[in-house]
């Protein structure tokens, strides 16, 4: 339990990753602004700037400073095994006299020279064993009750194979050309769905629009971190699609893409650049759909997740968000205006709900189009249509921009 509380990945994690302990917070976009006004130092000096850390808030105050990176980059699972086998035989050679059997006679006479010398060694190897081997179950095992996958070996070998193809490349992170890789698979719609407990679930063989953009970013942010295990994949995928990154029953799960947004970008994973392009407008909208039609959502049946998601869509009322309207879209000037690997965001007129599809950005020929699950081509396609076409041809009220940050 010592090195257990000393050594707990997910606690550190937490702290170098969660924006808040408070997530209804950052329910608003101008909550989350004066927040993050309120954290920054009067000053702009880089050095001056890593060194005020406000002791009050767990914020990370921007990730470009190595303070930051240093926490991140340390704080895997793996990384911690390594840890504690350190300071395991630390205390093993710290110990040595007494580990080994010594006769009796000599073990008296070692104390009488050596007041030092004492029979402590004969506890601790037992319990340095016991709390070593602990630590050890804590940080290699994934239990099921942490993940769930579709086909472990197939999964964790897919995963472990695009990891090490991607960091092989220059510009690893590249999230379309990881995106491209899936073109093909099938579309399955609520694979997130099924058990009464939440876990986190991998599936490698079939998308749905949500599942296909989460995956191919939990790919390309381990890819940049240089991680090639499935378990940095895992611990990604788990940072993108739960509140502050911590799996917490139904509700934590980031359901509304508004929030998905908000609480991501909050933490420093992805940005949202619909409000920096030229013609930006914004929507006002009452988030409230899953819990106005409840009967669609058989994890809302139970009382508890029903009552806390009312909470979660209770901070989204009235809730502001920028967009570019559908109607006013054109192909240069929006591939002018995007990259290649960004996430579109397709938004809906429909009451309580704000967006209805996602897709990945791929710029091909000075046009913007996209990789994504389609329901009704029932697999990931290199969509033949711009994103233009396809908001004036599916009627989408407008779309959103989001970023996978690199800094």
């Amino acid at each position: 339990m010592l090195l257990n509380m000393f050594f707990n990945p997910q606690r550190l994690a937490t702290t170098a990753e969660t924006a808040s302990q408070e997530p209804n917070k950052f329910l608003s976009t101008t909550h989350l602004q004066q927040h993050r006004k309120s954290q920054l130092p009067k000053t702009s000096t880089p050095k001056v700037f890593a060194q005020k850390i406000n002791t009050k808030s767990n914020l990370p105050l921007g990730n470009k400073h190595k303070w930051y990176q240093q926490i991140k980059k340390h704080v895997m699972a793996h990384d911690y095994f390594f840890y504690g086998t350190i300071i395991f035989f630390y205390y093993l050679c710290k110990t040595k006299a007494t580990f080994f059997h010594a006769p009796q006679k000599k073990q008296k006479a070692m104390t009488r020279t050596n007041p030092q010398y004492n029979n402590t060694g004969f506890l601790l190897k037992p319990l340095l064993t016991i709390l070593f081997a602990i630590t050890a179950q804590h940080c290699l095992a994934i239990t099921p009750d942490e993940i769930k996958f579709r086909n472990e070996t197939s999964d964790t070998a897919c995963i472990t194979q695009l990891l090490i193809e991607e960091c092989s490349q220059r510009d690893a992170r590249n999230v379309s050309r990881i995106a491209r890789k899936f073109i093909g698979k099938p579309y399955a719609g609520g694979t997130l769905e099924g058990d009464s407990i939440e876990t986190l679930r991998i599936n490698l063989d079939e998308f749905d629009c949500t599942t296909f953009v989460e995956t191919v970013l939990a790919l390309a942010y381990t890819a940049a971190e240089n991680r090639q295990s499935w378990r940095d994949y895992a611990y990604n995928l788990r940072r993108l699609r739960y509140r502050n990154g911590e799996t917490d029953g139904y509700p934590s799960r980031l359901h509304y893409v508004s929030e998905w947004i908000l609480d991501n970008a909050a933490r420093g994973n992805l940005k949202d650049v619909t409000g920096d392009i030229k013609g930006a407008r914004y929507n006002v909208k009452s988030l409230d759909y899953m819990t106005a039609h409840r009967d669609s959502y058989p994890a809302l049946t139970d009382s508890t997740n029903f009552a806390r998601m009312k909470n979660v869509e209770s901070g989204f009322s009235n809730h502001r968000f920028p967009y570019l309207k559908g109607t006013s879209l054109k192909d240069r000037s929006l591939a002018a205006d995007v990259r290649d690997g960004d996430i579109v965001c397709f938004t809906t007129s429909t009451k309580g709900l704000d967006v209805t599809h996602m897709a990945i950005i791929t710029l091909i020929d000075g046009s913007a189009r996209m990789i994504h699950a389609s329901s009704k081509a029932g697999k990931v396609i290199l969509d033949p249509l711009t994103i233009t076409e396809y908001v004036k041809r599916n009627r989408n009220e407008g779309i959103r921009i989001v970023r996978l940050r690199k800094d």
